[in-house]
């Protein structure tokens, strides 16, 4: 049973997730997920419950965590409440599970409650969020399962009342439809030339950085050669400012690595 008194909301809870001011790109994807997300104003009432979900599904290095840490914070005001869960492993996700009832003060009263209690009164208020114990209507809250490989970890904490939206980021590509039937997601595709681009060039020079024009088409030379995949973008950033080169020479040698790379590959293929 859920103590009685107020609940601490607004609550926005990402854990050590700082907002990435160097995230590009994913538009389309956002805005997809705004769609089987966000109440819409023709769905149930306030005080009806509504369960809505999207996985984030790819491969690592794709930038499945950037991107729900961008929809948290760029969408944080349309829900009373956001829980960011380390689903990577079951005591990791206990732990933070287990910290929801702290965050919304549902155990105060309650002297020296366990995890289990504290895992039931989290699970309790998704299924049930009213904003306070004489107050009817129901919160809208966001649960973010971030790295939930093994869906069987979180298959207990998925909540199915309430009127909340469960996002989850996993390599597992059966993170769709595993909960929630024809379940809504995305698998994530490299970013284009032009977004590595400005991803790398962010990440070299800042948010603000500019660029000669001979050192934009060695950068744009780089991002072509990258793949996309967000996290050797990140790598390739780190060797340029390691190596202190000029871009044009960096973009050069990442020229004839990359060929040689294509090339041990062509012949290990045919041996």
């Amino acid at each position: 049973m859920l103590s009685l008194g107020n609940w601490n909301l607004p609550c926005f809870a990402l854990a050590d997730k700082s907002r990435n001011h160097n995230f590009v790109g994913r538009e389309r994807i956002l805005n997809s997920m705004d769609d089987y997300l966000l109440p819409q104003e023709t769905s149930l009432p306030a005080d009806m419950t509504s369960i809505r979900s999207f996985a984030i599904c790819g491969e690592s290095g794709m930038g499945k965590t950037d991107l729900a840490i961008e929809y948290a914070y760029s969408r944080r005001h349309q829900f009373g409440a956001v829980f960011w869960l380390h689903a990577g492993s079951a005591a990791e996700l206990m732990t933070d599970f287990c910290q929801i009832s702290g965050y919304l003060g549902l155990a105060n009263g309650y002297s020296h409650p366990t995890l289990e209690s504290r895992r039931k009164l989290a699970k309790a208020w998704l299924n049930n969020p009213k904003k306070s114990v004489d107050w009817g209507v129901n919160c809208r809250w966001l649960l973010i399962f971030d790295n939930a490989d093994d869906l069987d970890v979180i298959a207990d904490y998925i909540p199915y009342g309430g009127n909340g939206s469960i996002l989850i980021t996993s390599r597992n590509y059966a993170a769709r439809d595993r909960f929630f039937e024809d379940g809504p997601g995305v698998d994530l595709d490299p970013l284009s030339t032009g977004e590595a681009a400005t991803l790398l060039q962010r990440l070299v020079l800042g948010v603000d950085g500019r660029l000669s024009r001979t050192d934009q088409k060695a950068l744009m030379k780089i991002a072509s050669l990258s793949g996309g995949v967000p996290g050797d973008i990140t790598r390739i950033a780190e060797s340029i400012r390691d190596e202190s080169l000029p871009l044009r020479e960096f973009a050069d040698l990442f020229a004839r690595d990359m060929a040689r790379l294509a090339q041990a590959r062509v012949h290990a293929f045919q041996h």
